[in-house]
C-alpha cells in the first residue's frame, strides 16, 4: 500500500492521510486500516489516529469508522502493540547511539 492514501469516510468526505497499516481480520472477513494526518489531540496533544474497516474503489479507501466494541477492542490493542514497539525501538537507539559516543 501507498505511504499517502486517499480516503473517503462514511460522510463521504474525502482526504489525504499517512497509511500506517492495513491488515485482514478472519474473525470479521473485513479489511481494516489505521492512518494519521499528524494532527494532535486537543485534550492531551497525542497524535490522532483513525481507524476503520476499508474497501478499495478507484485507488481510494472507502472507510467505515462505525466499529462494534469487539472491532474497537480489537483495533485498540493492535494501536497500542504498535506504540509499545515504537517506544521500544526508540529506546535500543538512544540505547545505542549512548553505546558508540562512549
Amino acid at each position: 500500500m501507498k505511504r499517502i492514501i486517499s480516503v473517503v469516510d462514511e460522510e463521504k468526505n474525502e482526504g489525504k492521510y499517512e497509511f500506517l497499516c492495513a491488515f485482514d481480520s478472519e474473525y470479521t472477513g473485513k479489511s481494516y486500516v489505521i492512518y494519521t494526518e499528524y494532527a494532535e489531540d486537543s485534550n492531551d496533544g497525542s497524535l490522532m489516529l483513525h481507524a476503520g474497516s476499508y474497501t478499495e474503489d478507484e485507488g481510494k479507501l472507502k472507510v467505515d469508522t462505525k466499529l462494534t466494541q469487539e472491532e474497537y477492542d480489537m483495533m485498540s490493542e493492535i494501536i497500542n502493540g504498535m506504540i509499545r514497539e515504537a517506544k521500544k525501538m526508540s529506546e535500543e537507539e538512544k540505547k545505542n547511539q549512548n553505546n558508540n559516543n562512549e
